[in-house]
């Protein structure tokens, strides 16, 4: 069937965390990320925006029928048809869920959100829109929490303020009531004189010397600061650390640069870190500024109240002492207000800095990518060509572990226990059987006729005492070649110069005139009979020298003749004339003359089709011959030599493997 292609897009979201990114902190915040954007919210939110309900691509295919809603009733439509919505929007939403993914980016604080789809364009845009949800969630998030904190924070200052201004005016009251000034007590007022003149001098110089230093640092601040041109006067404990923690920024800054481009996630990460760095110097130089000014109103404050002091010192003497004891507690207590007057005013320069530095934003934009991700055609093709010779090699061993037939020498002798004295290669089946009979004349350096004459000498040289001269040649069923290879051991032994016959000894279905394409007039038949002479019935072949007795069917008398005292007469008689006598005897299984003629035999020889004949057949013919005493002898014949070299076996056969036949 089709199988529709799928594309993949990838969009990449940065998450700019200024310290602890690869602390347990970061990587809780990315994973924190990844649920979000995989969340089912997410999903149900992407489903509404781009009206995917519809879309073929993640439309549920649930209707009333599947889903198992049934309306019992007519008001019961409307529920149903509610409960019906609600799953099929469930279902899109799971099948748009199923097509995202979403992984963090390996060595920087950023995520990779990955969307598939059967379009390349439909693929980047919800990939670029997830991110773009995801951003605005996480923005929209972090600045209402900032937002409550610093209208929390400034509502906790104003009320500071307003209460050092009332504990201003109350002390001032104070003094100007009781004509105090404090740490004067037991003076005489030209002595109290003298000194707040002189507290007055310094006053003054201390609200002269706020306003160079405010003067100078907002003159700076309109030319750019940075942490190496900074005043004195605006050092501290604070800057300090940020001037250290730049330094070692700008080092990793410079390092990376020789590793990465300025477009790498690392070097964006770095970068924002360092403006991160700069906002907070700028917050500093903000607490400073403010610190200053508020600085110089109490030092202007303090100048006024220090005049009026003086003022009043003229024209009265000092106040009680219980009174300068209040003034002393007064100002204490203002003193406790303005350090957490302070305190605050730098924690809310901390939460403009994170409200600053908290910042996502897409790094890289998906973009359609037209190479299909699914199907992948050459992981595909891999995978069938590895199956396929996967199933080839099963195939083969079961098909091995089920052929039942004979496939080398060493087989049968192990099955048999019977000596395999030759293995036959076929000669083709191309041509009749007349022109197989003729192969070794037509082709006598081929593999078969060679193999024949190692069939021939193997007989010899495994006779006892002298070879066998009556060989009688037999097979489990017919049509295995056992007719074909008794012409080729007579013919292959009249062309060494022995004078030959073979006798064709089945007569119910005879070959052996056929495979010569003879017609014979006179046969085995009519000399068991006493019609014919022995003369007449013996014929010669013109080409080999070779001599042969033919035979016609009688199905009724076939054994009677074969076991007949004629019949031994005449193998006697043709073993005193011949040296060699060939019996082509008839199928073992099928009928017993077989194991008649083999008692008149000096050796039996069993033909057995290679890859054809089956085990169990084979021995059970074996078997018959066993019970006589028959000296037997195995022959595997038709053998296809390549398919035989294949197999691994090392018989005379693979010798000539590779050779080619010749005339």
């Amino acid at each position: 069937g089709f199988i529709q292609s799928r594309y993949d897009a990838t969009s990449v979201v940065l998450l700019s965390i200024p310290s602890g990114f690869e602390t347990n902190k970061g990587g809780a915040d990315l994973s924190e990320a990844i649920e979000i954007i995989r969340s089912r919210a997410m999903g149900q939110h992407m489903v509404e925006t781009l009206e995917l309900l519809d879309d073929a691509e993640f439309a549920s295919s649930v209707d009333n029928t599947s889903a198992g809603f049934k309306s019992l009733s007519v008001e019961g439509q409307s529920d149903q048809a509610a409960l019906y919505s609600e799953v099929r929007f469930d279902s899109t939403v799971s099948r748009f869920l199923s097509h995202l993914s979403v992984r963090e980016l390996a060595g920087a604080p950023a995520l990779q959100i990955n969307f598939t789809s059967v379009s390349p364009y439909k693929a980047a845009l919800i990939a670029n829109r997830v991110a773009e949800s995801f951003i605005a969630q996480r923005l929209e998030g972090v600045s209402v929490v900032h937002e409550q904190q610093k209208m929390a924070l400034d509502a906790q200052l104003s009320k500071l303020r307003k209460e050092i201004q009332a504990h201003n005016t109350r002390i001032e009251a104070h003094k100007k009531e009781h004509a105090l000034v404090q740490g004067m007590l037991g003076m005489s007022p030209a002595q109290q004189a003298e000194q707040v003149d002189e507290r007055l001098r310094a006053a003054q110089a201390e609200v002269l010397d706020i306003e160079a230093r405010l003067k100078h640092i907002r003159s700076l601040r309109l030319e750019g600061l940075s942490v190496e041109n900074l005043p004195d006067a605006v050092q501290s404990d604070d800057l300090d650390a940020i001037k250290a923690e730049t330094i070692k920024l700008e080092q990793q800054i410079a390092e990376l640069s020789g590793r990465y481009g300025a477009k790498h996630p690392l070097m964006i990460q770095a970068r924002d870190e360092m403006q991160v760095l700069q906002g907070k110097v700028a917050q500093e130089v903000k607490g400073v500024i403010r610190n200053l000014e508020d600085e110089l109103g109490f030092a202007q404050a303090r100048e006024k109240s220090l005049l009026e002091q003086l003022q009043v010192l003229s024209t009265s003497g000092l106040g009680d002492y219980d009174a300068l004891n209040a003034l002393q507690e007064m100002e204490y207590e203002l003193d406790l207000k303005r350090g957490a007057y302070e305190a605050l005013v730098k924690q809310y320069q901390v939460e403009d800095v994170q409200d600053e530095t908290a910042s996502y934003r897409v790094l890289s934009r998906a973009v359609p990518s037209f190479k299909p991700v699914y199907p992948n055609k050459a992981l595909m093709l891999g995978l069938g060509t590895f199956l396929s010779l996967c199933f080839g090699l099963l195939l083969a061993v079961v098909i091995e572990k089920m052929d039942r037939s004979f496939r080398s020498a060493a087989q049968v002798e192990d099955i048999l226990g019977r000596v395999c004295y030759a293995l036959i290669p076929s000669a083709g089946r191309d041509g009749s059987r007349v022109e197989v009979a003729r192969h070794i004349l037509q082709k006598p350096s081929s593999v078969v006729s060679e193999s024949v004459r190692t069939l021939r000498a193997v007989m010899s040289l495994r006779a006892v005492n002298v070879p066998p001269k009556v060989v009688a040649m037999t097979s489990s069923f017919s049509g295995e070649g056992k007719t074909v290879l008794s012409v080729w051991l007579a013919r292959s032994a009249a062309l060494a110069g022995e004078k030959v016959i073979v006798i064709d000894c089945d007569l119910r279905r005879p070959n052996l005139h056929s495979v010569l394409g003879a017609k014979p007039q006179a046969s085995l038949v009519d000399y068991l009979t006493g019609q014919k002479s022995l003369v007449d019935i013996v014929h010669k072949d013109s080409e080999t020298g070779m001599f042969m007795i033919y035979a016609h069917s009688v199905p009724n008398s076939a054994l009677g003749l074969l076991a007949s005292d004629k019949m031994r007469d005449l193998i006697a008689s043709l073993r005193a004339e011949y040296d060699l006598v060939i019996l082509d005897t008839p199928p073992c299984l099928a009928i017993s003359d077989a194991r008649v003629l083999s008692t008149l035999s000096d050796l039996t020889l069993y033909g057995i089709g290679w890859g054809q004949t089956a085990q169990e057949h084979v021995v059970q013919g074996v078997r018959q011959f066993n019970d006589i005493g028959t000296n037997l002898a195995m022959v595997l014949m038709n053998v296809d030599v390549a398919r035989y070299v294949r197999y691994g076996y090392g018989d005379v056969v693979y010798y000539y493997a590779d050779k080619k036949d010749t005339s």
